[in-house]
């Protein structure tokens, strides 16, 4: 088996106690953003296999602020408030749009007017849930994987690791498929929602982003053409 298939078991593996801070535990003193960034990125990378470049920036904080999904910050500096709310931005981002994250703090924001940590200590229970539940699905399966591959075995070792690697990819595939019709349902779910908590204006398809989602595919494409 390859070396580094076997490192990305052993990271799988390596999650099965892996839960989000509470609330409470999250830092108290304001920071500053590069304190901030940092702080998330460690909380948050063994999730991101250690690609703290995907986690959260200084400019996606930025845009955050700019489409009042958080509050900006006081004298440059971000308190227990913002950090929840970002944790909770950055795990999302890729399964919900920006106006559906923003709609979900709306309703938060006014239902909960004092008391902020409603949201995210709902969230991180959700999460660590389903996380839970995820993880030791698809560690039961992979163990089922390795128990029928044999790497000592020189005989038919081709077929074997194909055979291995066609399972962990359709195993993959299963669990990207639920991601997207749970995502769909989710919008579905939230489309009433945005339409009655942001402005008219707010929620209309963006040029802008479509623009920037296009040259994302441009740039992914130019990097898978070398193979």
């Amino acid at each position: 088996m390859k070396k580094d298939f076997d490192e990305l078991i052993e990271y799988i593996r390596s999650l099965s106690n892996y839960t989000l801070p509470n609330y409470n535990d999250l830092p108290k003193i304001p920071l500053y953003m590069e304190q901030v960034t940092t702080y998330i990125s460690d909380t948050l990378m063994p999730l991101f296999q250690n690609n703290a470049s995907t986690i959260i920036t200084p400019y996606m904080v930025n845009n955050y602020v700019k489409a009042k999904i958080v509050v900006p910050p006081k004298e440059k500096k971000y308190d227990t408030n913002h950090i929840g709310y970002l944790i909770f931005i950055s795990l999302l981002k890729t399964s919900a749009s920006m106006k559906n994250l923003a709609a979900l703090i709306e309703v938060d924001n006014q239902i909960y007017k004092s008391d902020k940590s409603d949201l995210y200590s709902l969230f991180k229970e959700i999460h660590d849930d389903e996380f839970k539940k995820i993880l030791s699905n698809v560690n039961r399966k992979i163990e089922v994987f390795l128990n029928n591959y044999d790497d000592n075995d020189e005989k038919d070792s081709k077929n074997k690791e194909d055979r291995f690697n066609l399972n962990i990819a359709n195993l993959a595939l299963k669990l990207y498929v639920s991601s997207e019709v749970n995502k769909l349902i989710a919008d579905s779910l939230m489309s009433g929602i945005t339409k009655e908590v942001l402005p008219t204006k707010a929620i209309k398809n963006d040029d802008v982003e479509k623009r920037i989602e296009n040259i994302k595919i441009k740039k992914e494409a130019d990097q898978l053409k070398v193979r």
